[in-house]
């Protein structure tokens, strides 16, 4: 296992980044939504395009928790250790973590269905996610060889050895914080979205069981599985 050096990690600034990212983002989300409408005025569009974003954050929910289901506990230099150990996802991906997170918040941003939102929103994972990577890499630098970091590939690649070995209650458990953001995220949208339409406030039975259901299943994931 790598032992981590905390003090290259601050360089990333993450929590400067967030509040960034929202003071730069939270005006064009704003604006996005006084302009949401339904793809050609008909409702059955809107609700197939819902499936494909739902789809899409689903498949980023997924790569997120194979990943975890590989790594050990605490914050920490998880993520080099997993590497450096060339378990799960990271077998077969340098970055998946970057990867799975992009997905979610590209399906988010997709929702509005304005080009404009998704090329800011982009703009901005990128130059965080390029960031938060190089520190990743320096980490890895130093535990291990460059011939072999350069054969674990930057993009897509085999993912089925890594799902069928996930240790998948506790991974699930472990990301039931990114579970919640997408049910809060997509029912807060659609909800606010379909409010602006209708001009009244519009739960649909659809969204009200996928927020409840979810809620249910992450507290019970919460509740009765520990984690390993």
């Amino acid at each position: 296992m790598i032992r981590v050096d905390r003090n290259i990690y601050p360089s990333v600034r993450t929590r400067r980044f967030h509040l960034t990212a929202f003071v730069l983002l939270a005006p064009l989300f704003a604006l996005a939504l006084l302009r949401f409408q339904y793809p050609l005025q008909q409702h059955s569009l809107d609700e197939l395009w819902d499936g494909l974003c739902l789809s899409i954050a689903a498949v980023g929910v997924l790569i997120r928790v194979v990943t975890v289901g590989h790594l050990p506990s605490g914050r920490w230099g998880t993520i080099v250790s997993s590497r450096s150990g060339r378990r799960g996802y990271y077998f077969v991906n340098r970055h998946p973590l970057q990867i799975a997170n992009y997905l979610i918040l590209f399906s988010m941003l997709l929702m509005f269905r304005e080009w404009w939102l998704l090329a800011a929103g982009t703009i901005v994972y990128l130059h965080y996610v390029t960031r938060r990577a190089s520190v990743d890499e320096l980490f890895l630098a130093r535990g291990q060889p460059v011939s072999e970091k350069a054969a674990v590939p930057g993009a897509i690649a085999r993912w089925a050895g890594a799902i069928l070995s996930c240790n998948w209650l506790t991974s699930l458990r472990r990301e039931t914080p990114t579970m919640l953001l997408v049910i809060f995220g997509f029912t807060a949208i659609e909800v606010a979205g379909h409010s602006v339409v209708t001009r009244s406030f519009d739960f649909e039975p659809f969204w009200a069981a996928f927020f409840f259901s979810g809620l249910i299943f992450c507290a019970v994931l919460r509740t009765f599985v520990r984690v390993r």
